[in-house]
């Protein structure tokens, strides 16, 4: 029963001769769920706690096809992690700003592309995806892959400024479908949590 809508997404994009790219794996939900439908996952968590469930989640389910990288995706060696309350509770966020501990090392969207053959990236990092999408979207546009993003914008005060930043970013995906998988309009989405798949 959770984020049905994420798992439908899943179920189209998968398939078994391509590779599934998880950036903000947490302890595994999707990721999981994708190494049944794919030939390979590459799952990225920061989260130190997190990470080291989702190796123990991976054991205890006997999967082989899971490679999982304890970093942030981000174009900088290195950034630090904020916990909402506490590590592992999937709401860690990556932050740009030294803020004097829980350093972590980091690995770019563009390695990260590089190490397979997608059908689909999900991108779930906590607010970070602003400057991750910013700082990469000549790769995204040059790979093509469809990307299933979610959206954390009204953690900051400017979030407005953000999602408009944003979709322009996306500008030359061909379409947009909400969590329902109906196709919207870039001018009609709002500032607030939720997920969009964008296809080029």
């Amino acid at each position: 029963s959770w984020e049905p809508e994420t798992f439908k997404v899943l179920d189209s994009y998968l398939s078994k001769d391509k590779d599934y790219l998880d950036i903000g794996a947490w302890v595994g939900p999707t990721a999981i769920y994708g190494s049944f439908l794919s030939r390979k996952v590459i799952a990225i968590e920061p989260d130190p706690i997190a990470y080291k469930i989702l190796q123990k989640n991976i054991f205890l389910n006997s999967i082989k096809n899971i490679d999982v990288l304890n970093k942030a995706a981000s174009r900088l060696d290195q950034v630090f992690l904020q916990s909402s309350k506490f590590f592992g509770d999937s709401m860690t966020r990556v932050s740009e700003k030294n803020l004097g501990s829980n350093a972590t090392e980091t690995v770019g969207l563009d390695t990260l592309v590089s190490m397979g053959d997608f059908s689909l990236i999900k991108i779930d990092i906590e607010g970070h995806e602003f400057s991750l999408i910013k700082e990469y979207i000549s790769v995204l546009n040059s790979y093509k892959i469809p990307l299933l993003l979610s959206v954390h914008s009204p953690f900051f005060a400017n979030g407005d400024t953000l999602m408009e930043d944003l979709l322009n970013d996306l500008s030359k995906v061909k379409s947009i479908l909400d969590e329902n998988g109906e196709e919207v309009d870039r001018k009609n989405i709002p500032n607030s949590f939720g997920s969009y798949l964008f296809i080029w």
